[in-house]
């Protein structure tokens, strides 16, 4: 009776192992979480980081909660995932992606001998773009 008992179990178990295991090995997901902030806005214009090489966007809506704000992000070539139309920067287009807040000092502009800091929310790690 118990020998029984412990072989229904392990048949059902097994069964389910059988059936979990390669659903989950082929199965087409959005993979792990994506770290940082969502944003989404209009392009109103485009700076181009002389020092750093990348591009320094000034958004109109950044984003809706918790008051509508404007403010520049930047992309990183090589870092930032681009999706959508691949059209990054261009005025009159809209963005859709995250940032990581946490990363202010990615954008630098050679002015006069030196090198400044431009001001921004932070560094996008994947951006969508619409057409223009």
């Amino acid at each position: 009776m118990i020998y029984n008992f412990f072989t229904k179990k392990f048949l059902i178990l097994l069964m389910i192992l059988l059936w979990v295991i390669p659903v989950n090995l082929f199965a087409i997901g959005a993979g792990t979480a994506v770290p940082g902030l969502p944003f989404g806005g209009f392009v109103i214009f485009t700076l181009p980081c002389t020092c750093s090489a990348n591009l320094w966007i000034w958004f109109a809506p950044l984003s809706p909660l918790p008051l509508p704000k404007t403010g520049a992000l930047v992309y990183q070539p090589g870092y930032t995932t681009l999706y959508g139309d691949f059209a990054i920067g261009i005025p009159a287009t809209w963005h859709l992606g995250s940032y990581v807040p946490a990363a202010p000092q990615v954008c630098w502009q050679y002015v006069g001998t030196a090198c400044v800091l431009m001001p921004n929310y932070g560094l996008m790690n994947k951006v969508g773009t619409g057409l223009p």
